[in-house]
This record gives C-alpha cells, structure tokens and sequence, in this order.
C-alpha cells in the first residue's frame, strides 16, 4: 500500500461557478416572468386565474433573483 498522498485541484475555481450559476439564476428570472404572463393570457379563463397567474409569476421571478443573489455567499472560496 503507498503512503503518498495527492493534491486534488478543482477543474473550474469557485468564483467561475457561482458567476455562472448567479448569471444563470438572473436569466432565468428574466425569462421566467414573460413566459408566465403568456401562459397566464392563454390559460386564465377568470380574472382570479389571472391574478394568480402574475402574483406566482413574480413570485418565481423574484425567488429566482434572491438564489441568484445567495449563490456567492453559499460557495466557501475559504479552504484550510
């Protein structure tokens, strides 16, 4: 059995994967909103649907901007 040990790098650095999944999240959230108004207007069949349908809506969006927000904190860049 061998007593050596090996340093493990990571592929990608922390930084670039929390930009990417910040950017991601912050596309999301911009394409999330628009796609369901359209399917509010072409589902909806009462103004209370369509009520539901902008609040979950904007809701979606804007849990989607907070993970995007939180995603930089939550990777710890600190390794000992």
């Amino acid at each position: 059995m061998s007593s050596t040990t090996t340093e493990s790098r990571p592929f990608v650095p922390d930084r670039i994967v929390a930009s990417l999944a910040q950017l991601l999240a912050f596309v999301a959230a911009v394409a999330i909103f628009p796609m369901s108004l359209l399917a509010t207007i072409r589902f909806a069949s009462s103004p209370f649907e369509v009520f539901i349908g902008v609040v979950l809506g904007g809701v979606l969006a804007s849990v989607m901007v907070i993970i995007g927000m939180v995603t930089p904190s939550a990777i710890d860049t600190r390794r000992p």
